[in-house]
């Protein structure tokens, strides 16, 4: 005998009930592996990999001004302090930060951050150029987020 419609539907209601808390929880349990699995790729990242230029994924945040990837970093280990590779000038992350004045906001958070992971301002590039003076020209031009910049980049 076959189960007609009501018969079928009614078995699906009740089978619902006992399934999808399972798959939910085992949905959660899915996602947070594979959250972990990429926090382990990234922390991972930033303490063993760059770049071929030596740009670490903190000097490509801290250059888009991404706050959140900055904390990130940091959080997990990033060295606030070291320097690409001299075909890209021997900056550090706080060059990268200088070089740009869009994204104020952001970048201003991504600036306290890593102040106060204890990055350098004194720390010179090849040129001998701390990241303070990549704002010179933003700040003769009247950018007021340029020097409010520069002033808390300037070795005190």
């Amino acid at each position: 005998m076959f189960c007609d419609d009501v018969c079928l539907s009614e078995t699906l209601f009740h089978f619902s009930f006992f399934i999808f808390p399972v798959f939910s929880l085992f949905r959660s349990f899915l996602l947070l592996v594979v959250f972990e699995c990429v926090l382990f790729c990234v922390l991972h990242c930033v303490r063993h990999c760059d770049a071929q230029v030596g740009q670490t994924a903190l000097h490509i945040a801290c250059l888009w001004g991404n706050a959140s990837a900055v904390r990130t970093l940091i959080g997990g280990g990033a060295d606030v302090n070291q320097t690409n590779d001299a075909q890209m000038g021997e900056q550090t992350a706080l060059h990268m930060l200088a070089n740009r004045v869009n994204n104020s906001d952001n970048r201003w958070i991504c600036c306290q951050l890593m102040l106060a992971a204890g990055a350098n301002v004194s720390i010179a590039n090849m040129n001998g150029d701390i990241p303070s003076q990549y704002l010179d020209e933003e700040v003769q031009g009247g950018d007021t987020f340029a020097a409010k910049l520069q002033v808390a980049l300037t070795p005190k």
